[in-house]
């Protein structure tokens, strides 16, 4: 290879600047996550200068043409010009986006003309030359001149949208819109072409553009994301502190709950305690009164004195529900956990309503197997819960004096494994823990509980919308103290009732084998 001239080194150097930064600008705006159109056609008018530099290059340097010849070099680099002015045309619109017939109506024949300049390119139509090294005799032809003219009406008109254009980022491409038509410009001239004046200024122009576009998708973006993050984290801060001044504010009236909660329950202890002394006197006397140790009395003081004796004993258990369950609300309800036999449970359970049994006249069964463990519990408690069950059965069993009801207590010695029991019925798959437990069942032949009610029965101060149980029903209480009582000792009470056909009343409680243990135990 010889020695370059200084007019060929030239050109090789502005061809390899070309190229550097071509490629660079192509593969940003091809990583680019954001690929639409506008960056489609802006890399096609890359790929066109790229190719522009790379035929270029080849001229000085022989080693690169790769077996063409001058002709043919030529009519490539005429061809990636065309090609370039078109793209830049097409990617100028499509980035501006004016409104107008004239730009969509360039833009509609703009492939026509570009196939018909290329038509005149390698027809040899477009210039005369002896396609020497040098390009010494090189001469634009009328259609050479038409093409090379319509590309740079095509720079003005691109120019001209650029100009006119109210965005900033188009505005920003006015320099290279101007280097653009000064590009095209310089190809009339035969001694120019001999000078890399063309590819400098497309160089210049296509890294102004370049630097706009990547700007515009990448820079800005990020800026963007920037003010949002420190927007989001002004915001975050500010929820942080008001969350930490509502938490303050949530402790000051958890404290206040807490002292309100602690003199309510101090409250109804004191007030509970104080009315429920008097009221034992009432109910005392009462009941001395009835007995007839003061004297006879007549058949209408015989009623109103029982009528006063009913409401005074409502009232006393009223009053020691509401204690009862304040207690148990209040965590002051300490249980004395031993092995309960059942047998001389249930027999006291049987003496302690045997008041509400005669008034009902009712009959009172126990069946409890003979092998029936002990269970574990504090025994005062147990018995609570079962007066109240069986209080509650033969308050809601209507009375018949010609065949008295029945109010059935059994029990059964139950073996948990795997959430399933054999030997009974449980509501679901689960209900019980795996192990060993008594169940113990009231059951009752009164008025029933409807379906949708059942869920609630267990509620505080539930009122039932049947007329005839709104009737008999005491404070609401009781078997909401039940419950809690059953909680109390880790067991379960459910209910299962039919409209009509009476309830069962079921309470699960850990079984306990060997002899019963003496208060404060623990379990055999």
């Amino acid at each position: 290879m010889g020695t370059l001239s200084l007019e060929n080194a030239t050109v090789a150097i502005s061809s390899l600047i070309m190229l550097s930064i071509m490629s660079g600008l192509l593969f940003a705006v091809l990583v680019q996550p954001r690929r639409d159109r506008t960056n489609f056609l802006f890399s096609i008018f890359c790929a066109s200068l790229l190719l522009w530099s790379l035929i270029a290059l080849a001229g000085p340097l022989e080693g690169l043409r790769f077996g063409l010849n001058e002709r043919l070099r030529a009519y490539l680099l005429s061809s990636a010009i065309g090609l370039s002015s078109l793209t830049y045309f097409l990617f100028i619109v499509r980035f501006a986006d004016p409104q107008g017939k004239l730009i969509k109506r360039l833009v509609v024949v703009s492939p026509l003309l570009l196939i018909a300049a290329l038509v005149i390119i390698w027809s040899g139509s477009a210039f005369s030359a002896d396609f020497t090294p040098e390009m010494t005799n090189f001469e634009l032809q009328p259609l050479g001149l038409l093409a090379l003219g319509t590309q740079i009406i095509y720079a003005l008109v691109a120019f001209g949208v650029i100009m006119s254009s109210p965005q900033e980022p188009v505005r920003q491409m006015r320099l290279a819109g101007l280097l653009m038509i000064l590009v095209y410009a310089s190809l009339f001239f035969e001694r120019l072409l001999r000078l890399p004046i063309g590819i400098l200024l497309a160089t210049v122009a296509a890294a102004r553009m370049g630097w706009v576009v990547l700007r515009l998708q990448l820079f800005n973006p990020m800026m963007a994301l920037t003010d949002e993050l420190r927007v989001a984290n002004r915001d975050l801060s500010q929820t942080v502190a008001d969350l930490s001044a509502e938490r303050l504010k949530n402790e000051a009236l958890t404290r206040q709950l807490e002292a309100s909660s602690q003199y309510r329950a101090s409250l109804l202890d004191n007030l509970g305690h104080r009315l429920r002394t008097p009221l034992n006197s009432i109910v005392g006397y009462s009941q001395l009164l009835q007995s007839g140790i003061y004297g006879e009395l007549n058949d209408k003081q015989a009623d109103r004195l029982g009528m006063l004796h009913r409401n005074a004993t409502r009232l006393l258990d009223v009053i020691s529900h509401m204690l009862d369950l304040n207690a148990i609300q209040t965590g002051k309800l300490d249980l004395n956990h031993s092995a309960v036999p059942l047998d001389p449970l249930v027999t006291s359970v049987f003496e302690a309503v045997e008041s509400r049994r005669l008034e009902k006249n009712t009959r009172l069964t126990c069946t409890l197997p003979a092998d029936l463990p002990a269970v574990y519990g504090d025994e005062q408690r147990l018995r609570q819960i079962l007066v109240l069950l069986v209080d509650n059965a033969l308050k809601f069993t209507p009375a018949q004096p010609s065949s008295p009801p029945e109010v059935a207590v059994t029990a059964a010695n139950v073996t948990v494994a795997n959430g399933m029991s054999d030997g009974f019925s449980l509501p679901v798959l689960g209900w019980l823990s795996d192990g060993e437990w008594v169940i113990i069942s009231v059951t009752d032949a009164g008025i029933g509980i409807a379906p949708e009610e059942q869920a609630r029965i267990f509620d505080e101060f539930f009122e039932t919308a049947d007329q005839r149980a709104a009737e008999l029903a005491g404070s609401g209480l009781g078997l909401a103290i039940a419950k809690r009582l059953v909680d109390l000792h880790d067991g379960v009470i459910w209910v299962k009732s039919m409209p009509e056909r009476g309830s069962t009343f079921f309470t699960a409680l850990r079984a306990v084998r060997g002899e019963p243990k003496p208060a404060n135990g623990t379990p055999g």
